[in-house]
């Protein structure tokens, strides 16, 4: 429900969005809205295909939340951030206790200032991913697309994906915002750590939370 108006933006940060934060003990990440868009191998049933992109989609959603945990972590480790970061299993079980999923969905109709309410943190990191090719999640159960190929079956799509991070405050303020249609296909890797990895390396330059600990 944010994606469309948040792809608009390429790179937001609201006045006063480091000092804001400054004020946070901590924070979660939502599970990601995760789209397959790559189109059908020829040499694939339209089952098999199906099939691999529901595994994808569903997967997708929590792989990319705790890819991106990991490494969100690994700055606190280094004294980059001053908040605490929710782990990823209390924000889900949390979710759960809601009755929301996390692989289904169910997330994406709740708005930002709710589901602070609901985990109790400060604030919500919430990402959009449309891939143009199958990604391997590590979770996807007959997920056999691990890269670019398909072993025996030949390229894939070489269409461009598009990626967006936001992070909203207790009262729904959109305090920071990056999103992309640039994502070159050949640039993303081959799973979600990949994807995340490239992500963080261009989205997370100017954001808000990484900041030296005085």
């Amino acid at each position: 429900m944010w994606s469309s108006d948040l792809l608009a933006q390429r790179d937001y940060e609201s006045p006063g969005a480091k000092a804001i934060v400054r004020t946070h003990k901590n924070f979660a990440i939502i599970p990601f809205k995760f789209v397959i868009t790559a189109k059908k191998p020829k040499k694939m049933t339209q089952e098999e295909f199906e099939k691999n992109t529901e595994n994808a989609e569903r997967d997708g959603r929590t792989s990319c939340q705790s890819a991106f945990a990991a490494r969100i972590l690994k700055k606190m480790s280094k004294g980059k951030i001053a908040a605490q970061l929710q782990p990823v299993a209390r924000t889900n079980a949390l979710l759960s206790r809601a009755e929301i999923s996390q692989t289904a969905g169910d997330v994406d109709t709740y708005l930002p200032e709710e589901l602070c309410e609901i985990l109790g943190v400060d604030a919500v990191i919430i990402g959009s991913v449309e891939s143009a090719k199958l990604l391997s999640t590590g979770l996807a159960v007959g997920l056999k697309v691990a890269s670019k190929f398909i072993p025996g079956l030949g390229k894939i799509s070489s269409g461009k994906s598009s990626a967006d991070l936001a992070l909203y405050d207790t009262e729904g303020q959109l305090l920071w915002n990056w999103g992309t249609r640039e994502l070159k296909t050949n640039d993303i890797g081959s799973n979600t750590d990949d994807l995340i990895d490239y992500l963080m390396k261009r989205a997370t330059k100017k954001f808000p939370y990484f900041q030296k600990v005085k």
